[in-house]
């Protein structure tokens, strides 16, 4: 079954500048995600999109595929999913390549390693009626709990009830840590979306969830790397 991983990473960032290349513990942030796939034992290729020259420079020092994504899909409300079927567009015309399966892994999830990614994707395949799979982790403060602010006052963003119960008498709700996206190609090229009716979850730690999104996530990742090693 041929597995590919795919890793997007655009130049710019509004949260944290040039978040794709800035060094962490004296390694570029991109690398962390190629060095992961390729550690993968299911995944047979890596391909890394991007915008940058940089980002493609740091890949093409690494045994991986990159791909120059043109500009009208490197911009604000340009979609993930566009730009994976532009690459699979590529693949396709130049050597007659098409993955059965794809695996989505965002940069911006360095503490995600080859382990989860084959965790991952042995969960993925141990039940063929399954169509995806998103890495999640569980919110530990439960937004059942949200207040909104109305004309100057709180009130219940949901329910009133829920905020006069305990937290164990709450579902559990998780959220999508962007770590890992796995899909069969065929269903993502149907629906355009990896959220599907068959999605299964994938169940990621708070350490491993943490997602670089401001440069506070930054540097708690510099430290996390720091002491792991």
């Amino acid at each position: 079954m041929e597995i590919l991983g795919i890793i997007p990473g655009r130049k710019g960032s509004k949260g944290v500048l040039n978040k794709n290349i800035r060094k962490i513990n004296g390694k570029p942030l991109v690398s962390y995600s190629i060095e992961a796939a390729l550690d993968s034992k299911y995944i047979k290729k890596v391909v890394v999109s991007s915008d940058s020259d940089e980002i493609l420079e740091i890949a093409n020092s690494y045994d991986v595929e990159f791909i120059k994504r043109p500009e009208y899909l490197a911009q604000d409300d340009s979609t993930i999913v566009d730009g994976i079927k532009y690459t699979l567009d590529v693949f396709k015309e130049s050597n007659n390549y098409f993955p059965e399966i794809l695996v989505l892994l965002q940069p911006t999830s360095p503490l995600r390693d080859s382990n989860d990614i084959d965790e991952a994707i042995k969960m993925f395949l141990e039940d063929e009626s399954t169509d995806s799979l998103i890495s999640v982790s569980k919110f530990n403060h439960n937004p059942l709990w949200s207040l909104k602010i109305e004309n100057d006052f709180l009130s219940p963003a949901f329910k009133a009830e829920f905020l006069n119960k305990r937290r164990q008498e709450l579902p559990d709700l998780f959220l999508p840590n962007g770590a890992i996206y796995i899909i069969k190609t065929s269903k993502l090229m149907e629906k355009n979306s990896f959220f599907l009716k068959k999605t299964k979850a994938f169940l990621m730690n708070e350490e491993k969830s943490l997602d670089i999104d401001t440069e506070l996530d930054l540097k708690l990742v510099k430290c996390l790397l720091k002491n792991n090693k």
